[in-house]
């Protein structure tokens, strides 16, 4: 703690006393005058210990009883600013833009006053100081409404850092007063969220000055975006977003009595890649379609776990605005093929029993523009999925709210001089959901709007101004799918692309019916790959609207998770309880084959792949060969796609087992980088060959917990083993002629003892994104680099010999800057060669007790001129 001597201007004081006058304005700001909200936010931005004066009092209790309060407490507040408080250290930012880049933000803050929405913000040029460091970096303002920007002080903004930079992990950032994310409670609300496995938005606390002025501490709160992903122990993957702002937009401009009708932002209709920066690639095109496609057909694309725990911890909160889709965005698992939420922008919670049952809302008809992330839960409600894993996910809930006193206090430890937020609500709030029984998890029907003849009538009569008409998809095979976004008819008018085709239409196209979404199709010809190419002029009551198509879309992507096969195959029988057998023999497997279970398969089977086939276990995989008895899986030819397990609850284990001539499990949605891949799913690998790979990673263990013992792997066109955000215990792994690393390791923790590697072109031992390793008894031979710790890991090592390397023995440097420094610690029972090792500079490295010399090592050179490209 550092005790913080303030001496605080004059004005500082006489802000206190005006704003006990204007104390009806703290808790909830509606039609506030501008000037009132700069003076507001003038005060905050001095150090006075609080970061909103709604928390100066947290207490239950009227209006008038909270400003009497308030009152009383001001004497106290400004006696602490003089004499000074404790507060843990905060970071200082400092934004600088030049003049005129800096009139643009507020041109566009002037607009959006006008509008009372922000729409299509411009990006300006700036330079970041953090930590002694300069940044280029584009800045814009950030928010939808007014809380955001309506004061020329602590305005949001949205900060993109150039050139691949991070602060605090994170290369793009959002900053914004405390206020607008209800500090501390949508912090508290979102770690809890992470503590239970989800995805959620993460805030910091910074310091911030903009062009020299003070804008006091503001939450700079974490974008999506791939370092996001890699910090959350996730592949980089597929971000989106269904919704958007227009409906917003639309409600503020117009009062439009048949509102509830008009399906402009439509969360079913309307979705965005939400990571546009990333290069959109064909595997991304063909996830995004099924998204799409799976959305309008009504499919479940969703994780059931990860959505049950965000409704469960919202419900145990009390209030649920965390689950309106303009909160929330969607990740594509490219191991499930599943959505995944990931929340933020969660309100203060609520005693349920002193409030309306929020509850209520899901399933609601709710008119104008809101909302509610209401489809997952529609689509799985009944499943038995969701009912069997019910008591877990509330439990888990559960759990996770009894963390909240304790993140609340760390929270409040930054602003001391407010009142600690009121948590009675824990208690009373788990009292009532464990009182309420199967009640807590039941899901309301989805509603279906009222559209009856007099509503139909009132569109047809009335000349509504509609910003669209229609929303349209354009597939690769040159079918354009219409959705009317109203309950009247239109006219299809003409089919315009940017480069001058236009093709005559004049087909009606009739309202919608219900909550049914209806397609109309239209054979275009115009085939192949036409993002925002596409526009459809349309005519609602003699007004023309033109609608411009997104991203083009394949018709069918294939997920093959969902096929199955295994009845074509006598040699494989059902054993009950969602078990299955593989006999003894040879077998021929000619095309993709996957089981929905558990699969055993015994000694002495030999099972034949062909180049396009592969095998894929929904759950335990039993492969237990004996000594004369073994069991392999090869291919007929030249390679087959490999082996995948995934979500088993028991260990998995492969025993006196061969697994040849694979490559990686690219098929439709999956692609998969290992031959050999284990997600969440334990397995113990014993007495084994792994022999020819082309794939990425030979093999490849994902969020899983394995052991190997006396692993010999050989002849791999990349790296032999990739071990992912995993926990391994390693005794006795040989390694030989790998193309690639012979053992990588990403936000792990591995035990290693008796690993013996030769003939490695890259890494014998690659240790990166934060993993703890511990290797003994090590015999490294004919490689490009020894060891290498980098990006925040920590190694040990003892008792290992490393010769013939090409670049060093050991190295310890920092690739990818949003990780701490690197160690390496090296010990040796032989006298070892200190000037065979690299230590970058800033990072740690100790051999036999002593501290290596540093070097100014390039890093980006490295891997660009050396065998470490890839």
């Amino acid at each position: 703690m550092i005790i913080k001597k303030h001496k605080r201007p004059y004005e500082v004081f006489i802000s206190f006393l005006i704003l006990i006058i204007i104390s009806v304005l703290f808790y909830e700001k509606k039609n506030i005058e501008i000037f009132i909200e700069n003076y507001r936010e003038k005060v905050l931005t001095y150090d006075i210990g609080i970061s909103r004066f709604s928390n100066v009092v947290n207490k239950e209790g009227t209006q008038s009883e909270k400003v009497f309060s308030f009152i009383k407490k001001t004497p106290s507040l400004i006696y602490k600013n003089i004499i000074g408080f404790e507060r843990p250290p905060i970071e200082n930012l400092h934004i600088k833009i030049d003049f005129l880049d800096y009139k643009k933000i507020f041109a566009d803050r002037d607009l959006a006053l006008k509008n009372m929405l922000l729409k299509n913000p411009s990006e300006v040029k700036a330079e970041i100081e953090f930590q002694g460091k300069t940044y280029e970096a584009k800045v814009r303002l950030k928010g939808d409404l007014p809380d955001h920007w309506e004061s020329i002080y602590r305005m949001s903004l949205r900060i993109d850092l150039k050139g691949g930079e991070t602060i605090l992990g994170l290369n793009e950032f959002n900053i914004q007063k405390p206020r607008t994310r209800l500090f501390p409670y949508d912090p508290v609300f979102q770690d809890l969220m992470r503590s239970m496995g989800n995805l959620s938005v993460k805030h910091n606390l910074v310091k911030v000055k903009l062009n020299g002025q003070n804008w006091g501490f503001m939450d700079l709160e974490s974008h999506v975006g791939k370092e996001f992903l890699e910090r959350s122990k996730r592949k980089e993957s597929l971000v989106v977003r269904f919704s958007n702002e227009e409906g917003w937009y639309y409600l503020k401009r117009f009062s439009n009595p048949a509102l509830s009708h008009y399906r402009i932002s439509d969360p079913i209709l309307y979705s965005r890649v939400y990571t546009e920066g990333r290069v959109f690639t064909e595997i991304d095109r063909k996830r995004y379609s099924y998204i799409v496609n799976q959305r309008l057909s009504k499919g479940n694309i969703y994780d059931v776990d990860s959505y049950s725990r965000l409704l469960f911890l919202a419900r145990l909160w009390g209030d649920i605005h965390v689950l309106y889709e303009n909160n929330i965005k969607h990740y594509f698992n490219p191991y499930t093929l599943k959505l995944e939420p990931i929340s933020s922008d969660q309100y203060e919670p609520k005693d349920l029993n002193k409030t309306d049952d929020p509850f209520n809302l899901m399933g609601e008809c709710l008119s104008g523009y809101v909302f509610l992330m209401n489809e997952p839960y529609q689509l799985f409600k009944e499943s038995v999925e969701y009912k069997i894993s019910l008591k877990d996910n509330f439990e888990r809930a559960l759990k996770a709210l009894n963390e909240a006193q304790g993140f609340f206090e760390r929270y409040h430890d930054f602003f001391p001089l407010e009142d600690f937020p009121n948590t009675s609500f824990i208690k009373s709030n788990k009292k009532l959901a464990l009182g309420m029984g199967n009640k807590f998890f039941t899901i309301k029907d989805a509603c279906e709007p009222n559209i009856n003849s007099k509503v139909k009538g009132e569109w047809t009569e009335q000349a509504y101004e509609l910003d669209e008409h229609l929303k349209a998809y354009h597939y690769d095979d040159g079918k354009i799918k219409i959705y009317n976004l109203i309950p009247d008819r239109i006219k299809l008018l003409e089919i315009r692309t940017e480069d001058g085709i236009s093709i005559p239409l004049n087909i009606d196209v009739e309202g919608y019916r219900g909550n049914l979404y209806e397609p109309n199709f239209v054979e275009t010809g115009l085939k192949g790959f036409l993002d925002d190419k596409i526009e459809i002029i349309s005519e609602h009551n003699g007004s023309l609207r033109s609608h411009k198509l997104y991203k083009t879309l394949f018709s069918d992507p294939y997920n093959p998770l969902f096929q199955s096969g295994v009845q074509k195959h006598k040699f494989i029988v059902y054993k009950g309880k969602g078990a299955w057998e593989v006999s003894p023999g040879t077998w021929h497997i000619n095309e993709p084959l996957v089981i929905n279970g558990n699969l055993e398969i015994k000694p002495g089977t030999n099972l034949l792949f062909n180049s396009k086939s592969y095998l894929i276990v929904k759950g335990q995989l039993l492969a237990r060969g004996l000594p004369n008895n073994r069991i392999t899986l090869t291919s007929v030819n030249d390679s087959w796609k490999g082996l995948y397990v995934l979500q088993s609850e028991d260990i998995s284990i492969l025993e006196q087992v061969s697994i040849k001539n694979t490559s990686s499990l690219t098929h439709g949605l999956l692609d998969l980088t290992g031959g050999v891949t284990f997600y969440e799913a334990d397995v113990n690998i014993k007495d084994s060959y792994f022999i020819n790979s082309r794939a990425e990673d030979m093999l490849n263990l994902v969020n899983s917990k394995y052991t190997i013992d006396n692993l010999k792997m050989m002849n791999a066109s990349s790296d032999a083993i990739d071990s992912d955000f995993s926990d391994g215990k390693i005794k006795g792994l040989t390694i030989e002629n790998v193309a690639g690393d012979a053992l990588d390791t990403s936000g792990s923790y591995v035990d290693i003892d008796n690993f013996e590697a030769r003939e490695i072109k890259d890494k014998a031992l690659s240790v990166g994104e934060s993993s703890r390793v511990n290797i003994q008894n090590c015999k490294l031979s004919s490689i490009g680099v020894g060891i290498a710790s980098k990006d925040g890991s920590k190694v040990k090592v003892s008792g290992c010999e490393i010769r013939d390397y090409k670049l060093a023995s050991l190295m310890s440097y920092v690739k990818k800057n949003y990780y701490s420094s690197p160690s390496l610690t090296f010990s040796s029972t032989r006298p070892f060669d200190s000037s065979s090792a690299i230590r970058q500079i800033g990072t740690d490295m100790i051999i036999d007790g002593n501290p290596v010399k540093t070097s100014n090592l390039n890093v980006d050179e490295l891997y660009n001129s050396t065998f470490m490209k890839k």
